[in-house]
Order: structure tokens, then C-alpha cells, then sequence
């Protein structure tokens, strides 16, 4: 019986650091994975790592409003998170 330990689990998944690289300008864009970003994004903010989480978040949300709208649910969802990022920079500049 083989265990995974969480070492070996993590060993072979890709670098959390890469970024997303989506052809921004591709007419075949698909919109339902403009948001994933905003997971890693929230990561790297629980992981204290606010510098990183906010421009994710911003460049989130530049791919949310021209794909999705303004309106739309994930739009409103990322410039929340980018909001409480930013105000958490903010206060630990303090």
C-alpha cells in the first residue's frame, strides 16, 4: 500500500508562483476560467503574501470586467477580495 504523504503530493504539482498566462485577446476566451486567478490570488493572501494577492487580484479584475461585465457575480466577487487586500496592506503599513 503506497501513502501519500503531503510532501510527496506536492512535489509533482506546478509551482504555486507560476502565473496565469491566458491569451488576453483571443476571441475564443473562455469565460469560465477568467476568475480562477482569484483563487490563487486569495492563497497568496492567507498566505500573508499581500503584494502578490493584490496584483493578481487587480489583474483579475481587468480580465473579469472586459470578458464579464461589470455586473456580472465573479466581477463583484474579485473587487471584494481586491478591496480587503488592499485594506489589509493598508493597515499592516501602519
Amino acid at each position: 500500500m503506497i501513502v501519500n504523504t503531503p510532501e510527496s503530493c506536492w512535489s509533482s504539482q506546478p509551482r504555486a508562483t507560476r502565473r496565469f498566462n491566458f491569451d488576453r485577446n483571443a476571441s475564443t476566451f473562455d469565460r469560465s476560467i477568467v476568475g480562477i486567478p482569484n483563487n490563487l490570488a486569495s492563497t497568496y493572501q492567507a498566505m500573508g503574501n499581500l503584494g502578490q494577492a493584490i496584483e493578481l487580484f487587480e489583474r483579475t479584475l481587468t480580465d473579469c470586467e472586459r470578458v464579464l461585465g461589470d455586473d456580472h457575480p465573479m466581477t463583484t466577487v474579485v473587487h471584494g477580495n481586491l478591496a480587503v487586500a488592499s485594506a489589509a496592506a493598508c493597515e499592516g503599513g501602519r
